[in-house]
């Protein structure tokens, strides 16, 4: 027998069939009824570009919009990769990073977040920001300067990100190593950029999607994997914030994994490639 689950919030619901089968069945964008809110293509939101693709984007406290993606320009302004949106969609020329580059060509941003200081953070394929070389992960302030202090490396994609209520950042990807150190697709940065050395699921296949639910200190990841840390859960895995390593440089994995009650089994033919909240 079906039974239908609507999670808490209302854009997403699940359908779990008999043996714990998971699969997304909708996304619906539900806006407020109020005519200020943004409901139809005729409202005047409508950012020109001349985007190969927008993969990712953030909405500000006061509701400008960062976009990234692969593009030259955006909002009628040149941008590379990353532009900042007015709530009518025209770019707004106080962000004014000099762009994302991979190879000498137009990086790949497919991860943006907002730090609690107003700076982001963003990550996807590039090897220069600004001109000077990071690798697939970088931090900017409000204006779109680089922060020098900010320079991880990660050695392949990174399809995924999220900040903690800590700001220690969650990312996944496709990358087997961070900071001259293994992480298999999975792996968490302290708020300087290095590595946090208690955090390690270790998927075995690529990440897709992180969410962090500050309400109870757990941490969402979706992908292609069917294994983490040691237990088999199939592309959706949950895990607690462990607390800070004490003694130990590095505790044992099992102890950042949620409970297996928590271990839906997707067996659908492709993999589940979004965040859920419980």
């Amino acid at each position: 027998m079906t039974n239908e689950i609507s999670s808490r919030y209302p854009t997403i619901s699940l359908i779990i069939r008999g043996s714990l089968r998971i699969a997304v069945v909708a996304a619906v964008f539900i806006f407020a009824a109020s005519p200020a809110a943004g409901q139809s293509a005729n409202d005047g939101f409508n950012p020109t570009t001349a985007a190969i693709n927008v993969n990712a984007f953030a909405i500000r406290a006061d509701g400008k919009i960062y976009v990234g993606g692969g593009f030259n320009t955006l909002g009628g302004l040149s941008r590379k990769s990353i532009a900042l949106l007015n709530g009518d969609g025209s770019g707004d020329p106080t962000f004014a990073p000099i762009g994302v580059e991979s190879g000498g060509f137009v990086g790949q941003l497919y991860a943006v977040a907002i730090q609690a200081d107003g700076k982001i953070v963003i990550a996807g394929t590039f090897d220069k920001v600004n001109g000077v070389a990071r690798s697939n992960i970088a931090r900017l302030d409000q204006f779109g300067n680089l922060d020098a202090t900010y320079a991880p490396v990660v050695d392949s994609t990174i399809f995924a990100l999220d900040v903690q209520g800590d700001q220690k950042i969650v990312i996944g990807g496709a990358f087997t190593s961070v900071n001259s150190t293994g992480r298999n697709r999975l792996a968490r940065l302290e708020t300087n950029g290095t590595l946090d050395a208690g955090f390690d699921p270790a998927p075995n296949a690529t990440v897709r999607a992180i969410k962090f639910d500050a309400a109870i200190n757990r941490v969402y990841v979706a992908g292609d994997f069917s294994v983490s840390a040691e237990l088999r859960n199939r592309r959706l895995s949950a895990f607690f914030r462990p607390a800070p390593p004490t003694h130990r440089l590095r505790p044992p994995a099992r102890a950042s994994v949620l409970p297996s009650r928590y271990n839906p089994t997707a067996r659908s033919s492709s993999a589940i490639r979004a965040g859920f909240s419980a």
